[in-house]
């Protein structure tokens, strides 16, 4: 067994129907791009890199905290965009709209997880699905997919629970596998 897994902290978005053929034309853009299956879209909080598996259940408890009293959070999926922006994209993401509880959930777990030795993020939280990321140079049809979908509103999403995830990256995209799960079971 190794002493180390690579993992994070994310939660689960169910794709929504209009994001589907978004995400068939960025599959047939070809091996450029290596696409998120629809089953595996979620959104990051804080990555966590090589986790000693020693930590693996103090992590558990900090989300088990986190999630305690806290509700369901509704919000929308809208708008495609790129990291570090279109000119140049490495990633490609639809965007994540919540009220402020996102970013107040990824600084609580920020804090909660210093004491283990977990950076505490420099920048501020931008929520976000990663769909896609780009291998080499992208092609150019993927600048018109990215203008013509920038303002679209892809629907609901909804979130119920967080996860600690492991990651396990491979030659056809990373496997994800959950390591605990933990309700939001408040108002």
């Amino acid at each position: 067994m190794p002493s180390t897994l690579r993992t994070f902290i994310g939660v689960r978005i169910p794709c929504p129907p209009k994001l589907l053929p978004v995400l068939s034309n960025l599959r047939r853009l070809g091996d450029a791009l290596r696409t998120a299956a629809p089953d595996d879209l979620h959104l990051t909080f804080k990555f966590l890199g090589d986790t000693p598996v020693d930590q693996v259940g103090d992590i558990a408890g900090q989300l088990e905290a986190a999630a305690d009293g806290r509700g369901p959070l509704s919000g929308r999926l809208r708008g495609l965009g790129a990291f570090p922006g279109p000119a140049r994209p490495r990633v490609i993401w639809v965007g994540v709209e919540f009220s402020e509880e996102l970013p107040r959930l990824a600084r609580e777990l920020d804090d909660r997880l210093a004491p283990w030795g977990f950076a505490t993020e420099g920048r501020t939280y931008h929520p976000h699905v990663t769909l896609a990321r780009v291998q080499g140079r992208p092609p150019r049809e993927l600048a018109a997919i990215l203008q013509a979908s920038a303002e679209v509103d892809f629907g609901p999403a909804d979130i119920r629970e967080i996860e600690l995830f492991q990651s396990e990256p491979g030659p056809s995209g990373s496997r994800y596998t959950s390591l605990a799960r933990f309700e939001f079971r408040g108002e």
